[in-house]
């Protein structure tokens, strides 16, 4: 089963607010077995956008609002806000250890000027901070107990 999640709202970082957006739309898989069948089990060429579907699925098992992020013509993966008013952006990719994907990543992140958490959530087992945007593990991410 493929369920079409559309965005109905942006959030607009040079507006500081979520406007109206009726043209953003993305799919996610409910159960990854269905693109397997569809498309087999070649995951190399899809690895990241695979990594982004799991990665939605679980913000909204923890009862999160999550948008898509725009900013000067760049999209952030997520905008997640929890149910005690808290947000965070999220950036998704399989790998950053190619230092081209890494400033892609990170681009978005470079024009928001508040200071919400930021995380850039990968399959790397490297972790740190660029200018406080913490790069987590998306498997220690995954299965991180909530508070």
């Amino acid at each position: 089963m493929c369920v079409q999640v559309v965005f109905p709202k942006l959030y607009d970082f040079q507006q500081t607010e979520i406007i109206l957006q009726m043209n953003i739309c993305k799919q996610f898989l409910v159960d990854l077995g269905f693109r397997n069948a569809l498309l087999g089990k070649e995951l190399a060429s899809d690895a990241g956008h695979l990594l982004e579907n799991i990665i939605f699925i679980e913000l909204k098992r923890r009862n999160n609002q999550v948008w898509i992020g725009k900013t000067n013509n760049l999209e952030v993966d997520f905008v997640v806000r929890n149910n005690e008013g808290f947000t965070q952006y999220i950036q998704v990719s399989q790998t950053v250890q190619n230092a081209t994907t890494l400033e892609r990543e990170l681009a978005p992140f470079e024009s928001i000027a508040d200071h919400h958490e930021k995380f850039l959530i990968t399959m790397d087992f490297d972790t740190g901070t660029y200018n406080g945007i913490k790069k987590v593990n998306a498997i220690d991410w995954l299965t991180k107990t909530e508070k």
